[in-house]
């Protein structure tokens, strides 16, 4: 099915005369109207409408939600000057953005989910009638530009590759108007356009499953017996061995204290003997 302003539009709006997929031909006779133009690369349309993903700071994991940015650019003379209102019902940015499509991601690597706005501005966005902040006006290369924001979120299924789409802009274009007393200006051969964005691929890794801890039970040395078992932790690995030492020291104070003490009370009784013996 083509995707065209019309045919979204039809589903909530009344399109205009210009936006209808049927136009009327010679002797009451119907006719299709011409289909949409697609906007070739390097075309002037895909410098003037500019539409890219944000990857910045991606970094998708299976199974985790990710927020997905679509940054669109629309040069600001296009708007005030050159767009055509499809719709019956104007909207304050007449394009529709065909992104993923309708549905929840069925059969895809992903599934996604638009996160709503809030904001004064309104368009179409796969067929639906979205809000957004106020788009921001910005310098591109000397000329202004509307940008504005949209997000998604994206859940992977897999790991691997993930492609996401090309973002396409459907507008209406006319680059003559005519004043009418009754319909005010009106567009000249008003033409319908897709003008392409550009695609993203990123890599999905896969979810890291927590380690256990490491075992701090009694180790075996290489020749088969039992070493002591690791410090608690927290305490550096030389706290068994210097508690090894201190111990060796007390140890060794005390056998020299008992040597000192029995020395002396040998010295003694030899001395009290001689006295005895000069007596006699």
């Amino acid at each position: 099915m083509e995707f065209t302003l019309a045919a979204a539009s039809s589903l909530f709006l009344a399109p205009l005369a210009l936006a209808s997929p049927l136009a009327p031909g010679p002797a009451g006779q119907t006719q299709l109207a011409p289909p949409p133009r697609f906007a070739p690369p390097g075309s002037e349309l895909r410098e003037r409408v500019r539409i890219r993903w944000e990857s910045a700071g991606l970094q998708p994991i299976v199974g985790e939600p990710l927020t997905l940015q679509l940054h669109v650019l629309i040069e600001e003379r296009l708007v005030r000057e050159e767009l055509v209102q499809p719709f019956a019902r104007p909207l304050d940015l007449p394009i529709e953005l065909e992104v993923f499509g309708e549905g929840s991601g069925e059969g895809r690597a992903f599934s996604i989910e638009p996160l709503p706005g809030k904001g004064p501005l309104h368009l179409l966005v796969d067929g639906r009638m979205v809000e957004s902040p106020a788009a921001r006006v910005v310098e591109q290369e000397g000329a202004p530009y509307l940008a504005l924001d949209l997000a998604w979120r994206l859940i992977p299924k897999r790991p691997g590759e993930l492609a996401l789409p090309a973002a396409r802009a459907h507008l209406v274009r006319a680059e003559a108007f005519r004043e009418d007393l009754i319909g005010g200006r009106v567009p000249v051969e008003p033409t319908e356009w897709i003008v392409p964005g550009a695609a993203l691929l990123l890599e999905v890794g896969r979810r890291k499953l927590p380690q256990p801890p490491p075992s701090r039970g009694v180790e075996t040395d290489a020749v088969g017996g039992t070493a002591a078992a690791p410090p608690p932790a927290g305490e550096p690995a030389s706290a068994g061995r210097d508690s090894e030492k201190d111990e060796g020291s007390a140890i060794g104070v005390l056998l020299l204290a008992g040597a000192l003490l029995l020395g002396a009370f040998l010295l003694r009784r030899r001395a009290r003997r001689r006295g005895m013996d000069c007596c006699q």
